[in-house]
């Protein structure tokens, strides 16, 4: 002990001293909340007129990539399509995006379904995509994404996967411009990124100690960043069904307009009626103020939307309430995202005209 203690504590000294002056700090108080902070979107978005921001071309994280054009885990492809091209558009949040709980590119559902979508190609059809999904995006971004940009890169068919993120709109339906407002990545604020613990001020005092806390509960929280709020509701705001359908509708319209075939899925959940006690506590129903119950009835609210709206629509329920499908209550897991694919790519070559006619 006599011998290893003063090995152990230069060693501890030099990773501190080393971790300070090449690493960001980290200040476990900003990150659990405690205290406002820059908000953690602004070292990897973009503002934007059209969709409220996009992600920077030079971001980077481990996996993961954006393209020149702006599109996280995207190929590389031209603004001009070729001939004897399908190209698909997926529009969604972060479980689309494969962030939140990051994903590497090629293990990202629209990366898996345009490659099951090549191994069935006939002849010289060549399968391009571009994931236009972003962590923090509702339906209001996609569209605004969708035709103020996407639509100049002539896609055939566009795939929309919405829910989780459209839930916020429900305790600010009577007050859409308070909804952007909140989200204004530029403005300082509380943002928990991981939850307190009682150690965090007795280890606040050591970047080491702080980097390997943070570490170890983002690994295993596998949230977004968001306000949370403390005391849960057993019931929502039902106005936010209605931004919900306005915006659908407005994404329908214009693909019609442009005769792009429209396909919107019935977004999986960890959350529904057969999740166990355990994967509840990954579920953080506190993001919306609401609870479990009420969780289920406002996605079951979505689906009716989508049905009644008569949409093609890419049904992804069956894969709801399955804890090895899911990191928490909306993020694939590298298993959930490929059983994702495989619905989608099915569902795709049975009911598109692109893949019956080829």
């Amino acid at each position: 002990m006599l011998v290893s203690f003063p090995v152990f504590f230069i060693s501890f000294v030099l990773i501190e001293i080393g971790i300070r002056l090449f690493k960001p700090h980290l200040d476990l108080y900003e990150v659990t909340g405690r205290k406002s902070s820059q908000n953690p979107m602004e070292s990897w978005a973009v503002s934007d007129p059209f969709c409220a921001y996009m992600s920077k071309v030079s971001r980077h994280e481990i996996g993961k990539r954006v393209n020149s054009h702006g599109f996280i885990s995207t190929p590389e492809l031209k603004i001009k399509k070729e001939k004897n091209t399908i190209r698909l558009v997926f529009l969604g949040e972060s479980s689309t995006a494969g962030t939140g709980v990051n994903l590497h590119d090629t293990a990202t559902w629209p990366w898996r379904t345009a490659q099951k979508l090549k191994k069935v190609a006939v002849g010289n059809v060549k399968i391009e995509f571009i994931n236009a999904a972003l962590g923090g995006y509702t339906s209001f971004e996609s569209y605004g994404k969708l035709w103020s940009r996407l639509i100049y890169y002539e896609p055939d068919i566009v795939i929309v996967n919405h829910g989780w993120n459209d839930m916020y709109y429900f305790d600010y339906a009577d007050s859409p411009f308070a909804w952007r407002n909140k989200f204004d990545f530029k403005k300082s604020g509380k943002f928990t990124l991981i939850s307190p613990h009682w150690i965090d001020p007795w280890i606040r005092w050591s970047q080491l100690l702080s980097k390997i806390r943070f570490w170890y509960s983002s690994s295993r929280e596998r949230g977004e960043i968001s306000v949370s709020k403390s005391i849960l509701k057993n019931n929502f705001n039902s106005k936010g069904v209605e931004v919900f359908k306005n915006n659908i509708r407005f994404i329908r319209d214009l693909c019609s307009a442009r005769k792009i075939e429209l396909f919107v899925c019935k977004q999986p959940t960890l959350i529904s009626k057969y999740t166990s006690e355990n994967d509840k506590k990954r579920c953080r129903y506190e993001f919306h103020g609401f609870d479990h119950h009420a969780h289920i009835q406002a996605f079951g609210s979505l689906y009716q939307v989508l049905e009644a709206e008569n949409l093609n629509q890419i049904d992804l329920t069956s894969l709801s309430g399955k804890s090895e499908n899911f990191y928490d209550h909306i993020h694939p897991t590298e298993l959930g995202a490929d059983q994702i694919a495989e619905i989608v790519a099915d569902t795709l070559l049975r009911k598109s005209t692109y893949f019956k006619n080829n």
